[in-house]
């Protein structure tokens, strides 16, 4: 069975998938991801929904050599999945969209809000089956977007700090730990919100060098309560206010990257920022 849109209708639909042809191994969806669908390329209707996951191979054709019956996998780059790796890093970052990548995204034909899928096994990576299976469900996106960002934005040394909001986002969790081991220090904002002291302690725990509420950056000076060097870079997935607290950390000539916007509200620079910073 799989999701499809239809206009602005979801169907569930029931499609028999015959058997495993060669090298066509049958995979299962255990888990699959979702966004809100407001990226400026979409498939055409109907289509099946979804681009990330990991699935359990169920049954495999006569010729196939690297899966079999049971095994984890995810989609991999070499076949279909080049297409998608670029695109993932790309579109969920909400970073850049060059006009090349959006005329590729038609030719990615395969979607995974579907119980099962027959495809060649080279689309397939096998992963191993220790990993958490959210974890799993999300390894070709959110980790990739941190690492982007970490990279090719700012020349960043040991010694730096970046400031993000959204820090307990699988994005933001991923940016702490990948920065805590190149030696870059890591701000960190979260929403106000009960418990938020065993949030805190959490991302410490992953390698959050400092931790902060909204409400603890309604303050005149922010950077006054920081002992870290200012940011050279940031990273905004919020909008709003929230946006609005990172630009306030950022060192003159700072860069703030935006790659979501889950408050739904624009993000607005004052004039003091664009003059002095």
């Amino acid at each position: 069975m799989g999701i499809k849109f239809h206009d602005d209708l979801l169907r569930l639909l029931q499609k028999d998938l015959g058997t495993c042809e060669k090298k066509k191994p049958i995979d299962w969806f255990l888990l699959a991801t979702f966004y809100v669908g407001v990226y400026p390329v979409r498939p055409q209707v109907p289509a099946v929904g979804g681009y990330e996951g990991v699935g359990e191979v169920q049954s495999v054709g006569s010729s196939a050599r690297s899966l079999s019956p049971g095994d984890w996998v995810i989609p991999f780059p070499p076949s279909f999945g080049i297409i998608l790796s670029v695109l993932n890093i790309v579109i969920a970052s909400v970073i850049y969209l060059p006009l090349s990548l959006i005329k590729l995204f038609k030719f990615y034909k395969f979607w995974t809000w579907q119980t099962y899928v027959v495809k060649e096994e080279n689309v397939w990576y096998k992963i191993n089956k220790d990993i958490p299976i959210e974890y799993a469900a999300t390894v070709t996106v959110n980790p990739l977007t941190a690492l982007l960002m970490l990279e090719d934005f700012v020349d960043l040394k040991s010694g730096d700090t970046i400031v993000q909001n959204g820090a307990t986002s699988i994005v933001g969790q991923c940016v702490i730990q990948l920065a805590r081991t190149r030696g870059i220090h890591s701000i960190n904002i979260i929403r106000d919100r009960p418990g938020s002291e065993e949030v805190k302690e959490r991302l410490r725990n992953l390698g959050a060098d400092e931790v902060y509420t909204e409400g603890q950056l309604e303050v005149k000076n922010v950077k006054g309560l920081s002992a870290l060097p200012e940011p050279a870079l940031g990273f905004n997935c919020i909008g709003g206010n929230s946006a609005s607290l990172v630009l306030k950390f950022l060192r003159q000539g700072g860069t703030m990257v935006t790659y979501g916007g889950m408050s739904k509200k624009p993000v607005t620079v004052s004039t003091s920022s664009f003059i002095f910073k």
